[in-house]
């Protein structure tokens, strides 16, 4: 087994339900590592007995979800530590929350669900991203489609026509994102030299400002 990426769209509660529990079930029934990291775990435990729900470790959605690069370094620790068993992840990736948030940020969580499948190539994982569909648009249920190589669909997980990997988000932008103008006011005065900036700054740093660069390039923290 290679690592395996799958999809859930689902629009009712209990569909989500239905699904999740039974993936953490056959996950224990198969002897795997089982990690759940949804906004609310609490429902899904509480559907397992108490030797499944023993099984399963939960990790907070904001902790595995902190930021790009550290998702994709937790999700490989995970591989390794657990090895060379199976691990099964079920994860809520927090894409609702970006909706209407800036467009690289949201982009980035888009890019990583694209490299997944390549970047965990040789890692016995099972992942299972669920995506309440309610909550997101049309380009982010599209997103989702093309970095999904699997979807799971009332008969179960298919093979999914609309995936693209890392072709869908693998490259950076060109151009950075507009800043918003929206939101609290900042004021930049630039006076004299900089070099005359420059003394300044050294003699008062709290209360001066010289520099600040027009864009510098997303970094997966």
């Amino acid at each position: 087994m290679t690592f395996e990426h799958q999809g859930l769209l689902f629009r009712h509660e209990r569909r989500f339900h239905d699904v999740a529990s039974e993936r953490l079930r056959s996950a224990v029934r198969a002897d795997a590592h089982v990690v759940l990291s949804v906004a609310d775990p609490t429902p899904l435990l509480n559907g397992l007995d108490r030797h499944e729900r023993g099984r399963v470790e939960v990790i907070g959605r904001d902790d595995l979800y902190e930021a790009p690069g550290r998702t994709l370094a937790a999700l490989h620790r995970l591989a390794l530590l657990h090895g060379p068993g199976e691990v099964s992840v079920v994860a809520e990736p927090p894409l609702a929350p970006l909706v209407h948030g800036p467009t690289m940020e949201l982009r980035e969580w888009h890019r990583l669900e694209s490299v997944l499948s390549t970047a965990l190539a040789p890692m016995r994982m099972r992942m299972l991203c669920v995506h309440d569909e309610r909550s997101l648009g049309p380009g982010v249920r599209a997103a989702i489609r093309a970095t999904h190589p699997t979807l799971v669909g009332e008969a179960g997980p298919r093979p999914n026509p609309a995936y693209r990997g890392t072709e869908a988000f693998g490259q950076r932008p060109l151009a950075p994102e507009p800043l918003s103008v929206r939101g609290p006011v900042h004021r930049l005065e630039i006076g004299q030299s900089l070099p005359g900036c420059a003394r300044r700054s050294r003699r008062s740093r709290a209360r001066s400002v010289c520099l600040r660069a027009a864009w510098t390039a997303w970094s997966w923290r």
